[in-house]
């Protein structure tokens, strides 16, 4: 198996995507990612999140892009479940039907690694966000602004890939978003959607758009 392929316990979800360098936290409520997890943390303490598919002629019942992620924290709550924090470290593509070992499912998944921006290209992008991001809290009414926040602590990885997460979009939005094949090409497709949700807003349009148009 080569260094880019690897097997990974799988957690199909409904709602919750990662995307690289992001963290997310996960209430685990049933037995079977309560397994899931555990296993993970005695073998090596990464999982494989996907999106659920709601198409049944999906065979594989997930999206085939997910995101590997690293456990970094899990906390027992007085309910008796778990809150389970991890941090995304690498897209995957699922490369054969994930295969049931015990309580879930594992899968044999490709690392779909991107490259790094170009030094000449940063600011553009950066520029491209901010004005995006500041056209979105101009029509949301947004008084405090996110946007000084997170351009001074995050590289333009980390931007897209923040605002990927952080915005409301839908899990099938921010699958669109995660399958793009390279960081600009997220890029651009984050700053359209962003542009395009403004100006639902300035329209008046919010309310009557389909959870996934």
């Amino acid at each position: 198996m080569s260094l880019s392929a690897l097997e990974l316990p799988l957690l199909p979800r409904d709602d919750v995507l990662l995307f690289p360098g992001t963290t997310v936290s996960i209430r685990v409520t049933n037995t079977p990612a309560r397994t899931l997890f555990e296993d993970a943390l005695r073998g090596g303490w990464r999982i494989g999140l996907a999106l659920r598919a709601t198409s049944p002629a999906d065979a594989l019942g997930v999206h085939a892009v997910g995101c590997a992620g690293e456990i970094r924290r899990r906390e027992r709550l007085t309910t008796g479940t778990w809150r389970v924090v991890v941090r995304g470290v690498h897209r995957f593509r699922i490369r054969a039907h994930p295969h049931r070992e015990g309580a879930y499912c594992r899968a044999l998944v490709q690392i779909l690694y991107e490259a790094p921006v170009l030094a000449h290209e940063m600011r553009p992008l950066r520029d491209r966000i901010r004005a995006a991001l500041e056209d979105y809290e101009r029509a949301m009414g947004v008084e405090r602004s996110m946007a000084g926040r997170m351009f001074s602590k995050l590289d333009v990885e980390g931007l897209v890939n923040h605002l990927c997460i952080r915005l409301p979009w839908s899990p099938l939005e921010k699958q669109r978003l995660l399958e793009c094949a390279t960081l600009e090409a997220r890029c651009h497709d984050l700053v359209a959607l962003i542009h395009h949700r403004a100006a639902e807003k300035r329209l008046g349009l919010e309310g009557r758009r389909g959870a996934d148009t």
